[in-house]
């Protein structure tokens, strides 16, 4: 009851702030000073909030995609698996987010990431979900026009350093049905490595 109660009055406050700011884009401008300000307010507000060119070319990975994964690890041959991802528009085209399934191991893997471009601070952002935690990595990086490549950056927890270790990862467009993702992450005492490739191809 107090969820739904708590629900009800959120409903109430997001209707309201609505209708306020409706009536704040009614007003003429130049009557109050404050009241100007607060026009400008809302002015830039819908305009960092507005999807732009950045988020028109993450749409261009919607769809569905057949995966080839090759992880590496020291010593070890390449381990390959195959995997689908399914990339939708969420929130009017502010976001993508990839439903990914696989599996590393031998074990089924299912992961979700959510991917945006952020028009305040002018960077993409990463939060990523998986089945093999209880907690998002998060990175923010930048897209090269030149090379079709969006480099991330973060911080990556686990069960080996649950303090947090500097990882990336690099995607990089082939052609409009082909991109691939590399990972990588920090392993003492090497450093900077490559664990994971991840080749994706638009699924016919």
């Amino acid at each position: 009851m107090k969820i739904a109660t708590r629900t009800l009055l959120f409903a109430a406050t997001l209707v309201g702030g609505v209708f306020a700011f409706r009536q704040a884009l009614a007003q003429e401008p130049g009557q109050d000073p404050a009241q100007d300000d607060m026009m400008a307010m809302m002015a830039e507000m819908q305009k960092l909030a507005a999807p732009g060119d950045m988020h028109k070319m993450l749409a261009n990975s919607v769809g569905e995609w057949d995966l080839e994964f090759e992880m590496f690890m020291p010593g070890m041959e390449p381990m390959k698996s195959t995997g689908h991802s399914t990339i939708v528009a969420v929130l009017g085209g502010r976001y993508i987010q990839e439903q990914l399934s696989g599996s590393f191991m031998g074990m089924p893997f299912e992961g979700m990431n959510m991917i945006g471009y952020d028009n305040h601070n002018k960077v993409f952002t990463s939060t990523w979900f998986d089945t093999s935690s209880t907690w998002p990595i998060t990175a923010t990086g930048t897209w090269d026009k030149t090379t079709r490549t969006l480099a991330m950056k973060g911080v990556m927890k686990d069960a080996a350093n649950m303090d947090g270790r500097p990882y990336r990862h690099v995607t990089r467009e082939i052609d409009e049905d082909h991109f691939v993702s590399d990972m990588y992450d920090t392993i003492p005492p090497v450093g900077d490595v490559k664990v994971m490739t991840i080749v994706y191809k638009r699924a016919e």
